[in-house]
């Protein structure tokens, strides 16, 4: 910390140099604004150098002296706050510690109420209004002026596209932040603090704001690890490592109007990764690589499941391993089955292509990716996107055409990939007054195994990928001989595939 301290000062120490300049050229500004208020002629060409030489490097000055002042007071509170709780990390962050918590673009209050009571998490849009206003001000002191100087020494058009476009993308950001400023007022109750790995989260999300009768929502907890290298081409990895998520139809009822209480509750992993220090405080974690370093940081956000224009509550929440930590954890489903959005099982098969047969000796469950209509869907984008491309090699030039044509030759590739995994992937279950036979898998790959009729059929839903908007499941067999076998696949959510999964135990168990 004493190192970190020490670089922060140099550096501002530094910004004084900047901010002298400026300040040494305010003579010359202001008395070319006496002038001009004294009649003198509009020379814009000087009025721009006088005001870039005078406002660009004060302003960038002073942005840098205070943001970087903000840094030091944070790790100076995080560290004070490591030395007084040694054995739990999760008060050492001071939006944690001092009932403050950290949220995705905006922050949060924590305020930690007696042991076995309720702790809550107040979101606020103070740091997302100020981090706008703070915007706004570089772009207004540091980087107009500086354009209307370029403005003055070569052709405006470039110059004044770029100040717009800035400025345009900068009212973009505010006006996400002024329809997103009800749910920067969210709350988080939480019972587990921290959430525990081999154990639960709960809490409950409370939003400030009336919704009607049937709404949806998304809970979702992620685990999310950053890996940075420190190379000369300095790099940095994001990736989901572990993800559930859940989707609400009924809330909690409330004491007060225009709210909405949301109920969290996920099981945790053994296996899951605890939030690191390094993302709390300066220093990286010590058995980290010395050109590596890896972060863990967990997420809970809160948002509607079925809009475009996705407003959504992200909460930083602090998960670590603790003496309540148990491999043998499992979810305790009662907890939250009543909000739990129920599923249209006919519906949910119609979309996985789910085809049923009877036969003299039995009947045959089949599901593959092959639709009649979407095939043709993708067939005729594939073949737009490549008649696309060899008109672009047709009429332009070869090294435009080869930058042109990346873009949709991609996506033509992702198309004929799309179509490729359609035609030839498949699962099949045959199942008859003996036995029950599974066969899935690609055509080079396809695995096949038989159950004697009665025996138990181990199936368990599992995770595909990760999506930013949540995961796809499969549902898959495990023998116990042999790699697990996947028989339903792309389904969008935990509760989909359980609902499959449970769907499908009950086809198998029928005589």
């Amino acid at each position: 910390m004493r190192a970190v301290s020490i670089i922060i000062r140099f550096v501002q120490l530094l910004t004084i140099w900047p901010v002298a300049i400026g300040i040494s050229n305010a003579g010359s500004f202001f008395e070319l604004l006496n002038g001009l208020a004294q009649g003198q002629p509009w020379d814009f060409a000087e009025f721009a150098k006088r005001l870039a030489a005078f406002s660009s490097p004060t302003g960038l000055g002073v942005a840098l002296f205070v943001g970087l002042e903000l840094i030091l007071r944070q790790g100076r509170m995080t560290y004070a706050r490591s030395l007084r709780f040694p054995e739990q990390p999760w008060l050492w962050k001071p939006m944690w510690a001092e009932r403050r918590m950290g949220v995705t673009a905006i922050s949060a209050n924590w305020s930690v109420t007696v042991a076995g009571r309720v702790k809550a998490f107040r979101l606020s849009n103070h740091t997302a209004v100020a981090s706008c206003l703070a915007m706004l001000g570089v772009y207004g002191f540091v980087i107009l002026p500086v354009g209307l100087w370029m403005v003055s020494q070569q052709p405006a058009a470039f110059v004044y596209g770029f100040l717009g476009m800035l400025g345009v993308l900068l009212l973009a950001l505010m006006r996400m932040t002024w329809l997103n400023r009800r749910w920067g007022r969210s709350e988080l109750e939480i019972l587990t603090l921290p959430g525990v790995i081999g154990g639960p989260f709960r809490g409950t999300v409370i939003i400030r704001e009336s919704f009607p009768e049937g709404t949806t929502f998304r809970v979702t907890l992620k685990c999310i690890r950053q890996t940075s290298y420190r190379t000369e081409d300095a790099d940095s990895v994001t990736e989901t490592i572990w993800q559930d998520q859940k989707i609400l139809l009924k809330s909690l009822p409330m004491d007060r109007p225009n709210a909405v209480a949301i109920p969290c509750y996920f099981a945790i992993p053994f296996s899951c990764e605890p939030t690191s220090l390094n993302t709390i405080t300066f220093s990286p974690s010590p058995d980290s690589e010395q050109d590596k370093v890896v972060s863990i940081h967990w997420q809970l956000s809160v948002g509607m499941k079925d809009t475009l224009d996705v407003p959504q509550a992200t909460f930083e929440v602090p998960v670590f391993r603790t003496e309540s930590s148990s491999r043998s954890y499992k979810e305790d489903v009662a907890v939250d089955a009543p909000y739990l959005e129920p599923v249209d099982l006919n519906a949910l098969l119609e979309s996985i292509a789910f085809q049923r047969e009877y036969t003299a000796s039995g009947e045959r469950l089949r599901f593959s990716f092959f639709r009649t209509r979407n095939f043709f869907l993708v067939l005729a984008f594939a073949l737009a996107v490549s008649l696309g491309v060899w008109a672009i090699f047709y009429y332009v030039s070869m090294p435009l055409a080869l930058f042109a044509g990346m873009i949709p030759g991609a996506l033509a590739l992702m198309s004929c990939w799309i179509l490729w995994e359609w035609l030839t992937w498949k699962a099949e279950i045959e199942i008859t007054a003996d036995a029950t036979t599974f066969t899935a898998g690609h055509i080079w790959s396809r695995r096949r195994y038989k159950f004697r009729r009665g025996k138990h059929v181990p199936l368990e839903c599992h995770v595909e990928f990760h999506r930013e908007n949540g995961s796809s499941y499969c549902v898959r067999l495990v023998p116990v001989q042999g790699p697990p076998c996947a028989i339903v696949r792309r389904l969008d959510g935990k509760q989909n595939a359980v609902a499959v999964r449970d769907w499908l135990v009950k086809q198998l168990g029928a005589k």
